[in-house]
């Protein structure tokens, strides 16, 4: 439900705003309207608070028309874990749900480099908050299974394995920078903090991995760079 709430205001937000850039298109399929940005709506995801911001650091702020509140596209299917598009040509918005695909990893089983630049990659190991990532996720299946082992040294030196196992799907045994440039895009998008509950710490790193498959034993240890540390073990 929550999905199809944040798909239904993506739409709207993209298609409102694709269409007053989109010329002749806009005068023949568009009406001019009056709304308002309101800079008092709290917004929260799965119980905490949270602000949208552009890229550069700037805050997003909710538009409400007709009793109606409205979100960039982009950052709500982020933070619902769908991949939205805008194809100019055909006017359309395009949304792809997002899973864990084993067959993503192809490129990277041979040990080859991605687009992302060394620099690229240091500055975004340089931003992480923690120094240790241990992750072992067991299914509701015994066949769906995730294993992530990181650590992060002096001068961005670090360990990153990761081993997912899926029914009926390839399995990937990711290591070195093949299993970095899975993980730093999750890692990215994960909000994770000592102060948190256990159970949102959980809701997060499932929802930052797009686990689908739910979970009988779930273990966590995570080292923060400022000494805080979570250690989570459930066995169901």
């Amino acid at each position: 439900m929550k999905k199809r709430i944040a798909i239904a205001l993506a739409v709207l937000m993209v298609v409102g705003i694709a269409a007053v850039a989109g010329g002749s298109f806009a005068d023949s399929h568009t009406s001019q309207i009056t709304a308002f940005i309101n800079r008092g709506i709290s917004l929260t995801w799965d119980g905490r608070a949270f602000e949208p911001r552009e890229t550069d650091g700037s805050r997003l702020y909710p538009i409400v028309y007709n009793g109606r509140t409205y979100l960039p596209a982009t950052f709500v299917a982020d933070q619902a874990g769908v991949d939205v598009h805008w194809d100019a040509n055909t006017q359309t918005v395009i949304f792809n749900s997002r899973t864990i695909n084993v067959d993503l990893t192809e490129p990277f089983r041979d040990g080859s480099t991605s687009s992302d630049s060394t620099d690229s990659r240091t500055r975004a190991l340089e931003n992480l908050p923690f120094t240790t990532f241990d992750l072992e996720i067991e299914g509701d299946d015994d066949d769906d299974e995730l294993d992530v082992d990181f650590e992060l040294y002096s001068n961005s030196r670090y360990k990153a394995e990761v081993d997912i196992e899926l029914e009926d799907r390839k399995d990937a045994d990711l290591e070195g920078q093949a299993a970095l440039d899975y993980l730093l895009p999750i890692f990215n998008r994960m909000d994770i903090k000592a102060s948190m509950t256990r159970q949102q710490i959980v809701n997060e790193v499932i929802r930052a991995f797009d686990w689908r498959y739910g979970y009988e034993e779930f273990e966590l240890e995570v080292r923060f760079k400022d000494g805080t540390r979570i250690e989570i073990e459930i066995d169901d």
